[in-house]
């Protein structure tokens, strides 16, 4: 499934996608910690970038 195809990406690019995506309010950050426990992780260093 495409959810296990996206462990095999190094957490860094996961990190760098987060970071371009979180640039507005916050909701995009919330929405990406909501997909699975693996994207949360990744995407928590810069979910509230913007706020």
């Amino acid at each position: 499934t495409f959810l296990s195809s996206m462990k095999h990406i190094p957490s860094e690019i996961w990190r760098n996608i987060s970071s371009e995506a979180c640039t507005d309010t916050g909701f995009t950050g919330l929405s990406l910690s909501l997909v699975s426990k693996f994207v949360r992780s990744a995407s928590e260093p810069v979910k509230l970038q913007s706020v």
